[in-house]
């Protein structure tokens, strides 16, 4: 089914099982609203009996149940939402979000006022818009992270095959194109040239944000952005040394009066006993704003020690990021969904002289304790003991000269040297 008929379907249910109640339906303008209702009904009622029908009120612009239950329909833009404001509400369905102007204020000033007495519910629905920048982006983003959002594209749609769907692609300029991602895949495609990570696409995404088996032998970071109007960002991973692979494994995110020293200790603290109890942590980085709270968490009794990381040359440090996810030499444990975030959506600002803001993500401070982390690597340092790889049961030291081991080469090199002689006797 569509968005617009899966939406009032459910309407129309609520409104059949619950005597009374009221549910709004609001699309960009008011007529658009009247003829998306009325179209769907004509489709959505054809078997229903006459009698259990919901009547057309044309004044109040509203269709009414035989159980006094009512749809609403109203507009948004140019002022038409202003209308709904007053009478309480059972559910909320806002369709076409995409394309509504000044969202934010129509929803929290107007729309989530209705419902406080009712407890109910609001569905916001939408083609994506044709710009990240829209209102609607931050709202979609936030239902991500909640894990609130519910997304399908045409592949998922039994009513097309897949020749329909290359007829389709063909008239948006190809599978490739702007037009026929957003439209047809629901991707929000963000302008390449303002995201930091252009890398990140929800393919790419899709190919390193996994589980990932911890090796024998790993060297554990731990890096820090901090921030007090922001977010203090924290993660832990671990490099793999054999698979050439930086593993985030886990994440802290604090903000305003919430960050002390003993409240990121003790968190720190806790998370690193669950991750790396067995092994102490190789290098803690963080950077170098705050002097004075590094200090105190070095202190006793906290005694954590971060290493202030360089800051220079920061679109080199976020070229290597980027350069690790192209390779999928970057892994990310899905549970690190504000670091998914901020990787997916972190744009610069119009001055390109650092990271954007917008409503879910702050200032993307977990994708700067990204980049500390993986410009701190020491890459070419072996986790792994000199004997791990030699045969089981062999107690050969190979930087041992007199080792059996060394020993034995020795001789051999000796029995086939032609400039030496041989000892006939041995």
């Amino acid at each position: 089914m569509g968005k617009s008929f899966g939406l009032l379907g459910i309407a129309d249910q609520e409104c059949r099982t619950r005597p009374g109640i009221t549910v709004c339906y609001i699309a960009p303008r008011l007529n658009q609203a009247k003829k998306i209702v009325r179209s769907t009904f004509i489709d959505l009622h054809k078997t229903c009996p006459v009698d259990l029908r919901p009547k057309y009120m044309t004044q109040e612009s509203a269709y009414v149940y035989p159980n006094g239950s009512r749809i609403e329909m109203s507009g948004f833009n140019a002022g038409e939402i202003e209308a709904m404001r007053g009478p309480k509400a059972h559910l909320i369905i806002v369709d076409e979000c995409g394309f509504m102007t000044d969202l934010k204020y129509g929803l929290r000033s107007v729309l989530t006022p209705k419902l406080n007495s009712t407890k109910g519910s609001m569905l916001l629905c939408s083609t994506l818009p044709k710009s990240a920048a829209h209102e609607y982006w931050e709202f979609v983003k936030r239902a991500e992270f909640d894990g609130t959002l519910f997304k399908k594209d045409i592949f998922q749609c039994p009513r097309y095959t897949k020749e329909d769907i290359d007829g389709f692609a063909e008239e948006m300029g190809g599978y490739d194109s702007i037009e026929f991602r957003r439209e047809f895949l629901n991707e929000m495609i963000t302008d390449q040239e303002s995201a930091v990570f252009p890398e990140a696409t929800e393919e790419k995404m899709a190919s390193i944000v996994m589980e990932h088996r911890r090796p024998a032998f790993y060297d554990s970071y731990i890096s820090m952005d901090i921030g007090f109007r922001d977010y203090t960002a924290v993660l832990f991973g671990y490099y793999d040394f054999l698979k050439a692979k930086f593993i985030v494994e886990d994440e802290i995110l604090l903000k305003g009066n919430k960050v002390t020293t003993t409240a990121v200790a003790t968190l720190i603290k806790q998370k690193e006993e669950g991750l790396y109890a067995s092994k102490p942590v190789y290098l803690r980085v963080a950077d170098n704003n705050n002097p004075i709270f590094l200090n105190d968490l070095a202190q006793d009794p906290h005694k954590l020690y971060f290493q202030p990381t360089a800051k220079d040359d920061k679109e080199s440090a976020i070229s290597k990021v980027r350069l690790m996810i192209q390779q999928e030499k970057l892994i990310i444990n899905p549970r690190c969904k504000t670091l998914i975030n901020h990787v997916k959506y972190a744009t610069w600002n119009s001055k390109r002289s650092g990271f954007d803001r917008d409503l879910q993500n702050g200032h993307f401070d977990a994708a700067d304790a990204l980049i500390y982390l993986i410009r701190n690597i020491h890459a070419n340092k072996n986790p792994y003991p000199n004997s791990y790889f030699l045969p089981e049961g062999t107690l050969w030291d190979n930087t041992d000269k007199n080792s059996p081991k060394n020993a034995f080469e020795r001789d051999i090199k000796e029995l086939f040297n032609p400039f030496k002689p041989k000892n006939t006797q041995k």
